[in-house]
């Protein structure tokens, strides 16, 4: 039996599970069917980055995946498809924690792979919108935040170079106007610090780095006549010092 997958297969059953819950429930409102929608696509990007990328961000995002799910889920009307989806969840985040996912997930960090600051903004800002749900109610200036948060983490996943600039101004803004605007004063005080955490990692040399890579000019580089071969030398009409050769 392939343990990773069924890891993998059982921590996205829970995910579905809660998520679902949280959409269907007759007491649920906007609010937590945004975290619903938003669950299910972190939970997908965590299936995705552990059985393709096998990175170590992806077993993390499934444990706060499975950890924050059933918290925000205790508005839920309690029944038997809570106590399933529990039963299923506790499952799921001892397979994600256990050894299950070792002999696919790296324990080192990859060498090649882009910063991890940078990949921790992306998952912060495709999160953005269970954070502005959790200002609940959900008002217009929270939608334009989430779509604002969502969409900008999209285009700079792609490192186009233009969503840098972008990224480092929209997001905060969107989530602190969220906040300024909501009903309650504790709204802005859960806002403050998540739209400065963005701030912060969309201003540090990973993000820079993800889509402005150090890499080598195109301007070519002279080469000394000594190292090259003298059939080469021949072949291009040149003496040993480098020099065309004079015509007979």
């Amino acid at each position: 039996m392939n343990r990773p997958l069924t890891v993998t297969a059982i921590f996205f059953a829970a995910a579905l599970a809660w998520c679902t819950l949280l959409a269907v429930d007759p007491a649920s409102a906007a609010s937590e069917r945004l975290i619903a929608a938003d669950g299910l696509v972190l939970a997908s990007i965590a299936v995705v980055g552990i059985l393709v990328a096998q990175a170590r961000w992806a077993r993390r995002l499934s444990i706060a995946v499975m950890v924050t799910l059933p918290i925000l889920s205790i508005g839920v009307n309690v029944g038997f498809w809570w106590w399933a989806a529990l039963g299923l969840g506790g499952v799921g985040l001892l397979g994600v924690l256990g050894p299950g996912l070792r002999p696919i997930v790296r324990q080192l960090p990859s060498a090649s792979g882009p910063p991890v600051k940078s990949v921790l903004l992306i998952i912060s800002l495709l999160a953005a919108p269970t954070v502005i749900a959790v200002m609940r109610p959900v008002h217009g200036a929270g939608w334009i935040a989430a779509a604002v948060c969502v969409g900008v983490g999209a285009w700079y996943a792609k490192a186009a170079p233009a969503a840098l600039a972008v990224v480092r101004i929209a997001p905060p803004v969107a989530i602190l106007a969220a906040g300024v605007i909501g009903h309650e004063a504790w709204q802005l005080i859960l806002a403050a610090p998540f739209a400065a955490f963005v701030a912060y990692l969309a201003w540090t040399a990973d993000a820079r780095l993800a889509v402005h890579p150090l890499i080598a000019s195109e301007r070519p580089v002279p080469l000394p006549p000594q190292l090259v071969p003298p059939e080469i030398l021949d072949a291009a009409g040149l003496d040993a010092r480098g020099r065309p050769k004079d015509n007979p």
